[in-house]
């Protein structure tokens, strides 16, 4: 993990501490957000599935930017690359002491669009510095036709949303439940805690009385 300075935050090796204390604290909360995110195959997370490729922390006098980059697993389709990324960049910018967080997807042929989608769907005071990064990426996507920027990070989003949902349904159904209608009637999980995220990232209503296997309103 690399941890430096941009020239308004405090200086190489002073994050907390001379001692390099300060450094092994941040190493120590990013990683263990990271453990959280349970990786998109198997029952591991990010970090013991080593899909962690590097962490680079840029210190700053308010927040500091958080830049992830993730290995993207053989055969992993496109949905669920969308989720992980998602995962991750929200595990991430869950840190107090964040203030921009980054993920960047690499390996495969189309994380261009994975990446063009996170950039798209990043908060607008960065997105505005974006979009030159935004056109590129979709340059180099082979497909021929996307959307604009706003229409990348809707996608984005739908995207995560539906691997969300599925992995939820594979879940239950190694547990053998039946599936229940409501946010209410689902036991707590990793699983269901992303989901949420991706239902409040799409607007969707999140109360437990709420349906969670259809998109209310994005069907039309």
């Amino acid at each position: 993990m690399r941890i430096e300075s941009d020239g308004a935050g405090a200086p190489r090796g002073a994050l907390g501490g001379s001692d390099g204390t300060g450094l092994l604290a941040l190493a120590t909360e990013i990683y263990a957000a990271l453990a959280a995110v349970p990786a998109p195959v198997g029952e591991d997370d990010v970090v013991q599935q080593h899909l962690v490729r590097s962490v680079h922390v840029t210190s700053r006098r308010v927040g500091h930017r958080v830049e992830v980059h993730l290995l993207r697993p053989d055969g992993l389709g496109l949905d669920d690359t969308c989720l992980l990324a998602a995962d991750v960049r929200d595990a991430v910018a869950g840190l107090a002491w964040v203030a921009d967080t980054v993920v960047v997807v690499d390996g495969g042929p189309d994380t261009a669009i994975v990446n063009a989608g996170l950039a798209a769907d990043a908060p607008a005071e960065r997105r505005r510095g974006l979009g030159q990064l935004v056109s590129m990426l979709v340059s180099l996507s082979p497909v021929e036709a996307l959307p604009q920027d706003a229409g990348l990070g809707a996608s984005f989003r739908l995207r995560a949303h539906e691997a969300a949902v599925e992995r939820l349904v594979r879940q239950e159904s190694a547990l053998g439940t039946t599936f229940p209608e409501l946010l209410g009637d689902l036991a707590p999980s990793p699983a269901l805690d992303s989901l949420m995220r991706r239902r409040a990232a799409l607007g969707l209503p999140d109360r437990p009385s709420s349906t969670w296997r259809v998109v209310e309103d994005l069907a039309g």
